[in-house]
């Protein structure tokens, strides 16, 4: 019953996630299972199928020089030709598909040399937070020299001094909680990936009273509002 209901706590946390942060999530696996296969799985498989193909050919050899036809029988639990490559051949394939989610996740990010392309990220974005009734105080790269445009060279060496290995995006922003919500949902639509990496979220009064006469005469509190950051790795 505990595991079960730790199964069902982590795949509500995974509803909960973005579509933004899953891709990352997804993209970054692919890059370590690729890793794994290549580095690991691949090379083990293709030594053990060089060995069988080694020892079947000195087998065949001393079977010609004896004049003998003998069937060449692998040792107890050592995989024959025929599995070998079978089995070769699958990881090969599975090899081949995460490459290729790897290649297609890869490829809504942003070319760390193409600026055209991240500011038409930064104008997606400002639209997508105007839509969602948010006020934008800050967005902007995050480089080492923060009083100059951004250019291919900065973009490069700040993607390589942060975990993400990705340029990141800074937004400062005042919005409410629902606007916040559709913001979030929305950045799936982006022509590129908007991944957010960290936030920070404080609840602050706009100091206007409620709109409600009731809720006003009952010495409710000021409407709350939230200020937002986030940075995203693009």
């Amino acid at each position: 019953m505990n595991l079960r209901a730790g199964f069902r706590k982590l795949a509500e946390q995974w509803q909960g996630v973005s579509i933004a942060q899953r891709s990352q999530f997804v993209a970054g696996l692919c890059v370590i299972m690729a890793g794994f296969y290549g580095l690991v799985i691949w090379p083990l498989g293709h030594k053990q199928l060089e060995e069988i193909l080694y020892k079947e050919s000195k087998f065949k050899m001393r079977q010609k020089k004896s004049g003998q036809e003998v069937e060449y029988k692998p040792a107890a639990g050592e995989l024959d030709l025929t599995r070998a490559q079978a089995e070769l051949a699958k990881t090969q394939e599975s090899l081949n598909t995460l490459k290729a989610e790897q290649a297609r996740l890869t490829a809504r990010f942003i070319a760390l040399e193409d600026l055209d392309g991240a500011q038409n990220l930064k104008s997606e974005l400002t639209r997508l937070a105007e839509a969602s009734d948010m006020e934008i105080v800050v967005l902007e790269h995050i480089h080492s020299q923060r009083d100059r445009p951004p250019t291919p060279e900065l973009l490069k060496a700040a993607s390589q001094n942060n975990p993400y290995k990705r340029p990141l995006l800074l937004l400062k922003a005042r919005a409410n909680y629902h606007g916040l919500m559709r913001f979030l949902d929305g950045l799936q639509s982006l022509s590129y990936i908007a991944a957010p990496v960290w936030s920070s979220i404080t609840a602050v009064s706009d100091g206007k009273k409620p709109a409600n006469a009731a809720n006003a005469l009952s010495g409710q509190p000021a409407r709350q509002l939230l200020d937002v950051e986030i940075r995203f790795a693009i």
